[in-house]
């Protein structure tokens, strides 16, 4: 077992002349944030809200997160702007260095290049001052004694260069009477309408950058050699005497508000006085102060050379900062806690603990190896024994009330695991989560400086890595580990959650139980959850209003609950009913969003931080509570930026590509706005926290598009619209559509009755076709069997019978008796089968074979497929053009003939090829008189022709003489 130790504590208290220096905490806005040059002559507040800056380069529009800037290149007369006002019209104007006006009027700047009127207000030095009187006339000062004053269309110059008046850099204001008057550092004048009476007074001021000026209640404040100086109708008197050494800095601005005097410096920053305890403290060292403004909304903006703008929150006058400058002896602080005697123990990450005390800082150095309490990372005051506990990374103990530090001991395990945090219940049992698991040390009555290992009675299960426990008010022990969020109950029973709930699938870093039974489970990711009754019954996030859900440590008082996380504390008013929310951030006077530990009292909330501590008074608590002034930035439709107006917006249904622009201002916690939209009334709102709406597609009809914001946590702001109409395309018009509707049944009618004239045209013609091919089909018959072909049947078969070749004759005239009969029975046919059609022919190539005996061979050939029952072909087709194939081709070819027939079939037609080896078409042709025409073919073109035209199918037919004689016809008939 390791030697005890022995710590011996040595105090000493560090006593300040005075209270602890209160130490503002300011946020820098510079160009790394958008503004456009760290070079700032003057801070301006529009009546919107929006924050002005005039700078070197131009001016920023500032809504508390984005800035917008703006140069000559947008409209202004001289890039070099040295002051900003606004006039009761809402035209925002900018004072230049070139002596050229320039305003700002809904989104458009007017200069004297575009208009008239300041056209005729040019001068020939720089502006110094602007002011609109009661009667709206408008008064500007320049550095050389040129007064201008507008009054509607009206300019006037005044100029006056003497020492009896020197109406150089004036200041204008107006008495309780609505009396005019002018200032500078040696005159007062009256004013009536533009003539100048002199007033001697007892004060004058330094600089026109010495004068403030409040409007509320008529009363000037200005620095003069004795100090400062307030002067109310006509009468001055002294406030407070400053120090020549501060009047003689270079004083820029001065702001006179609330019994506290600013003063900026050129070169020595601000000076802050207390105008009712006579004290004062100095800020911004080094810094050249060029102008500062309190806004509307409390927060102090102050306007540097080179260094940008500083915002101090209105929070941060209610902050006290302690640091190393107010001999804190390390300013990262881990732990804090309150004793019986109100005194504020600090665990510092040094090892040290520091103590204030009524505004005093002990200073409690331990004389030990500094390691063993490097961090002090808990602390806990034990009120009924009077004894401050601590824990630090690899050991924990308490001081007794002689400062004495008692180690734990342990007799049976030593702790030698990094220690996370610890606990005691109301029966001072001790437990500790360490890396290695949950410990429990039982408290022993007859040697309390002792404390006895307890876990032998408790499952193996608390042996794993704990983040963090806390005794409940039933000396439940509650407690995190990597397998979830467990309960240890005074009879040692496990009691766990589920990780399925989505809440505690995490990593719980805090658990606080307070005097109700509530438990507070501060998560990583999850935000803060709350348990009754031994069930999850509220979950907080960032929708409710923290700066993040990595929550780290939470602290309760009354019915607040107060929330460490990742981005600073939130003070939560009613957590478990209808929540308000409040943020401390960097923003808003906190030293660091880096925060350890917290405490609250009925008073003050003390935050520990890495940077120091920070006092925040809860009796001068401001409300918190107030609607976001929110504006439409921009209208864009189909690229191209349109004005927003209070009436309805029309827009063709191909304008329906729209983007929305919109901002509401805050300068606390711009990051914590959300916004909700709708684009129709009787719809739900949409929460979103972009600031850009953006419509792809919107159908035909009427929009009311409506957005509002808010601080999370906070009220919603005042409805902000745009009417819009998205007319439908002409085809979609009900007058469009009911014409058309019209045309179409007029066009149909007469459709309907053209059609019905051409069927019954189209059914005569087709009655006309069929009688023509009936006729044609009786002409083919006749051409087929014309005298010609008779004549010579006849002679073949005389022939026969005089050379007593009887047998020929009979069967030339059997054959010529049966193509006879054969031509009746299928006279009056329009189709026939393809097998009657081949027999037909078979008879008529018989006859003529008898006739020219082994002159003439033919060949019928028919693809073994082909059934020739089953299909139909014009009646007498083929005979016309076999005929011809021997008459006209092979017979005037001296020498034996050869004719073939070949039939094939495909999916769609019927394939007839004759083909012969005669003298060939073309041939033929060659040796027939002029004007020759073919009657049998001829009747037959023309029945196909026809036959085409009332079947609506195509029989081709194709002609060719082949090039080593002969005649080819092709005829492609399609099937049904």
């Amino acid at each position: 077992m390791k030697k005890c130790l022995v710590f011996f504590l040595l105090f000493h208290i560090v006593l300040l002349p005075n209270a602890i220096s209160q130490s503002l905490q300011f946020k820098n806005l510079n160009v790394n944030d958008g503004l456009l040059s760290s070079t700032v002559y003057n801070v301006f507040q529009d009546s919107k809200g929006f924050i002005w800056f005039s700078t070197i380069n131009g001016v920023s529009k500032y809504d508390g997160k984005t800035f917008e800037n703006f140069t000559t290149d947008n409209g202004l007369s001289d890039n070099e702007v040295l002051k900003i006002k606004e006039d009761s019209k809402g035209r925002i104007w900018f004072l230049t260095y070139n002596g050229r006006l320039s305003y700002y009027l809904n989104g458009i700047f007017y200069n004297p290049n575009n208009n008239a009127l300041l056209k005729k207000a040019i001068c020939h030095s720089n502006f110094v001052s602007f002011y609109e009187d009661v009667n709206h006339t408008l008064w500007f000062s320049t550095n050389i004694g040129e007064i201008v004053s507008i009054k509607n269309n009206t300019v006037t110059f005044k100029y006056v260069d003497n020492f009896k008046y020197v109406l150089s850099n004036l200041f204008y204001f107006e008495d309780v009477n609505k009396n005019l008057w002018s200032c500078n550092d040696v005159r007062f004048h009256k004013i009536k309408n533009t003539e100048f009476s002199i007033f001697k007074q007892k004060y004058y001021p330094l600089d026109v950058r010495s004068i403030y000026y409040s409007k509320q209640t008529h009363t000037l404040y200005f620095m003069s050699k004795e100090g400062l100086i307030e002067m109310k109708n006509g009468t001055q008197r002294i406030i407070i005497k400053i120090s020549a050494t501060v009047l003689n800095k270079g004083i820029s601005s001065i702001l006179v508000e609330n019994n506290k005097l600013w003063i900026g410096l050129l070169g020595n920053g601000v000076k802050l006085y207390d105008l009712k305890n006579k004290t004062f403290e100095n800020f911004l060292p080094d810094k050249f102060v060029s102008s500062i403004i309190r806004d509307s909304y409390k927060n102090i903006w102050i306007s540097t050379v080179d260094n940008g703008v500083y915002l101090l929150s209105k929070k941060a006058n209610k902050f006290k900062h302690y640091t190393k400058l107010n001999s804190l002896t390390n300013e990262s602080i881990y732990s804090i806690i309150k004793d019986s005697k109100n005194k504020i123990w600090l665990g510092l990450r040094n090892g040290q603990i520091n103590i204030i005390n009524k505004d005093k800082i002990e200073v409690l150095n331990i004389k030990a190896d500094s390691l063993i309490f490097n961090p002090v990372k808990q602390l806990h005051y034990d009120y009924k024994n009077k004894k401050i506990w601590f824990l630090s990374s690899t050991n924990t103990g308490y001081l007794d009330e002689d400062l004495k530090a008692n180690l734990l001991n342990n007799k049976k395990q030593k702790l030698q695991y990094a220690l996370k945090s610890f606990d005691i219940d109301a029966n001072k049992n001790l437990a500790i989560a360490t890396s290695s698991g949950l410990y429990i040390h039982k408290y022993k009555k007859e040697n309390p400086g002792f404390f006895v290992f307890d876990n032998d009675k408790l499952n193996r299960k608390i042996y794993d890595r704990t983040f963090c426990l806390a005794f409940d008010k039933n000396n439940n022990l509650w407690y995190d580990q990597l397998n979830g969020l467990h309960i240890l109950t005074s009879n040692h029973k496990i009691l766990s959650f589920s990780k399925k709930i989505i809440p505690l699938n995490d990593r719980i870093g805090h658990i606080l139980c307070d005097s109700t039974g509530l438990v507070y489970a501060s998560t990583s990711s999850n935000g803060i959850c709350i348990f009754k009754d031994y069930k999850l019954v509220k979950v907080i996030t960032t929708k409710d209003g923290l700066n993040s859900n990595n929550c780290l440590k939470s602290y309760v008082f009354k019915n607040q609950l107060w929330v460490i996380t990742s981005k600073g504390v939130n003070k939560i008013e009613n957590p478990l009913g209808k929540i308000r929310t409040t943020s401390y951030t960097v923003d808003n006077g906190l030293l660091t969003n880096e925060v350890n530990d917290i405490l609250v009292d009925s008073d003050y909330v003390y935050v520990a931080t890495n940077k120091g501590l920070t006092k925040i008074n809860q009796k001068k608590e401001l409300n918190n509570v107030h609607e976001l002034p929110i504006y439409f930035k921009k209208f864009i439709i189909n690229g191209k930026e349109y004005q927003i107006s209070n009436n309805i917006i029309e827009l063709s249904h191909k304008d329906n590509n729209i983007q929305i622009s919109f901002t509401a201002i805050d300068f606390e916690e711009p990051d914590n706005i959300v916004y909700e939209y709708k684009i129709k009334e009787s719809e739900e709102w949409i929460q979103t926290s972009n600031n850009i709406l953006q419509f792809a597609s919107l159908e035909p009809g009427d929009y009311d598009i409506q957005v509002r914001a808010k601080i999370i946590g906070g009220i919603y702001s005042k409805t902000i619209n745009i009417p819009i109409k998205v007319n439908p395309p002409f085809y979609k018009n009900p007058l469009f559509i009911l014409s058309l509707v019209l045309i179409i049944i007029t066009l149909t009618i007469i459709a309907i009755n053209k059609y019905t004239r051409l069927k019954r045209i189209k059914e005569h013609k087709k009655l006309l076709y069929e009688s023509k091919v009936i006729a044609l089909e009786q002409q083919a018959l006749q051409a087929m069997m014309n005298p010609h072909f008779i004549f010579n049947v006849m002679n073949s078969i005389q022939y026969f019978i005089n050379t007593e070749n009887k047998s020929t004759a009979n069967k030339l005239l059997t054959g010529f008796a049966r193509l006879i009969r054969k031509n009746l029975d299928i006279v009056n046919k329009g189709q026939i089968s393809l097998s009657e059609e081949i027999e037909y022919l078979n008879l008529y190539l018989q006859l003529e074979s008898l006739r020219f005996g082994e002159k003439l061979n033919y060949k019928i050939n028919i693809h073994p497929d082909i059934d020739d029952e089953e299909i139909f072909i014009p009646s007498m087709l083929l005979q016309p053009f076999v005929e011809n194939a021997i008459w006209h081709g092979i017979m005037p070819n001296n020498g034996k003939g050869n004719l073939a027939i070949n039939i094939n079939q495909d999916q769609q037609s019927l394939k007839i090829i004759i083909e012969d080896d005669g003298i060939g078409i073309d041939n033929s042709l060659k040796t027939k008189n002029d004007g020759y025409i073919s009657r049998g073919m001829s009747i037959t073109r023309e029945r196909i022709k026809l036959m085409n035209l009332l079947s609506g199918k195509e029989l081709h037919i194709q002609v060719n003489q082949q090039e080593e004689g002969g005649t080819r016809v092709k005829l492609t008939i399609p099937l049904a």
